[in-house]
């Protein structure tokens, strides 16, 4: 399973790279003082994330320093399985992605990308009907969500806004969206996802053709609906003997204060999804 594979790899990279392999580690640094006309040292660091990620490519690690960002972020490259791109804050720093005044489909994408290891990072504000923080999606492998603070991705501004079927709102989606082949070897922990209105949806949702994936100690809470949903059978791969999560891990999470006044509502849901582990 998932677990196994992944410490087979952080292995090889902490012992196993050749003298060729680490030398190809490349370390760039973006800053809220920074000018994206600098060449992203330490020194002189970028001013954009999506700078950064628009050059970044396998065995890259960009660290993002304390401030707050006004961006809608896309990868646009992956990385391998010897050497993920990674985005992450630098040291201890507070590195926040906002979303106010964007209108943005999601605060962060990853679609048909491999390999990308999204780390430390605040992820906030993204408020209209149908508003994501953080979606992965389609043909996706080896995709690490860890250590995100994820919080007010709401349906409305309004808190008292009335609810239907129709509306949305999603603080971390996966969607195995791809009839060939399973988005897998997937892991997202030690987030916390908070003070969200996701209207019929849920704080964290893994839906479709995904297989093989770890949800584990996150802290999940005040979700006015489901915090954690494990989906199947919604359409959202076109094979539907696919369609649904599986084979996959859902550990050691605290999950509380997902209530809602509309709907019925849960901690942990399994939703046509199969061959789980929930501890």
């Amino acid at each position: 399973m998932r677990n196994t594979r992944r410490s087979i790899r952080f292995l090889f990279v902490a012992f196993g790279l050749t003298a060729g392999t680490a030398s190809l580690a490349q370390d760039y640094y973006v800053s809220i003082s920074g000018d994206d006309a600098f060449p992203g040292t330490l020194a002189q660091p970028w001013r954009h994330v999506q700078y950064a990620l628009d050059q970044a490519g396998p065995f890259w690690t960009v660290h993002v320093m304390g401030g707050v960002y006004n961006e809608e972020l896309t990868f646009v490259s992956g990385g391998t399985s010897a050497g993920p791109l990674t985005l992450r804050n630098y040291l201890s720093e507070v590195a926040v992605i906002d979303g106010t005044g964007l209108n943005a489909d999601a605060l962060v994408t990853i679609q048909d990308l491999s390999h990308i290891d999204m780390i430390g990072l605040e992820i906030r504000n993204n408020v209209h009907n149908d508003a994501i923080g953080i979606l992965v999606n389609g043909l996706c492998q080896g995709i690490d969500l860890l250590g995100l603070n994820v919080h007010d991705i709401h349906f409305s501004s309004d808190p008292n806004a009335p609810v239907n079927d129709n509306t949305n709102a999603q603080p971390i989606i996966v969607y195995g969206s791809n009839a060939s082949s399973a988005l897998n070897e997937f892991t997202i922990a030690d987030c916390e996802v908070h003070d969200c209105r996701p209207g019929f949806s849920e704080g964290l949702a893994i839906n479709g053709n995904v297989t093989d994936f770890v949800v584990r100690n996150n802290h999940v809470h005040h979700i006015a609906n489901i915090g954690i949903d494990l989906i199947g059978h919604e359409g959202t791969c076109p094979d539907p003997i696919l369609d649904q999560a599986r084979s996959g891990f859902i550990l050691s999470n605290h999950v509380h204060d997902c209530i809602s006044p509309y709907a019925m509502c849960g901690g942990i849901y399994v939703d046509g999804a199969r061959d789980l582990i929930i501890e």
